[in-house]
């Protein structure tokens, strides 16, 4: 009896399998792994990849890689991390797939993004701290 393909079922394990249980982080993840985990054959691992999710594996796994990047790049708790480990974080074990994955997914290079990201956060503080000060002398004001 030959297995029947649900291309809805296969898709929904795979990003169940690599998104969810975060295994784009592995650095070592092919899609004889994914295989050999989910029991999904190989073949059919491309074919959804490429009508479910419109890209081939590795850029599955590596657009996830940047989306986990993009996340720690604009998170306050990560800020000291180099650009280098937040890469390994992700599973990125390249200097170079990393800034191109990213660059495809944004349009903007992780480096510039986060100089961006950390301008932006000077700039709010700096408008925060304006808004107080310009609030305690108004208050100020109206009491004398």
């Amino acid at each position: 009896m030959k297995k029947t393909f649900d291309e809805a079922e296969i898709s929904k394990t795979l990003k169940d399998y690599i998104v969810t249980k975060r295994h784009f982080r592995d650095f070592d993840i092919t899609r004889e792994k994914v295989s050999a985990e989910t029991g999904i054959p190989k073949a059919y691992i491309s074919i959804v990849m490429k009508s479910v999710f419109g890209c081939n594996f590795y850029d599955f796994i590596n657009r996830h890689r940047a989306y986990q990047a993009h996340r720690i790049i604009h998170s306050l708790t990560h800020r000291h991390s180099t650009l280098e480990e937040i890469a390994l974080q992700c599973g990125f074990s390249c200097r170079m797939t990393f800034h191109r994955s990213y660059l495809k997914v944004y349009g903007i290079t992780p480096g510039d993004d986060r100089k961006a990201c950390l301008v932006g956060r000077e700039l709010t503080l700096f408008m925060v701290h304006r808004f107080v000060v310009h609030s305690f002398y108004l208050a100020t004001a109206q009491n004398s």
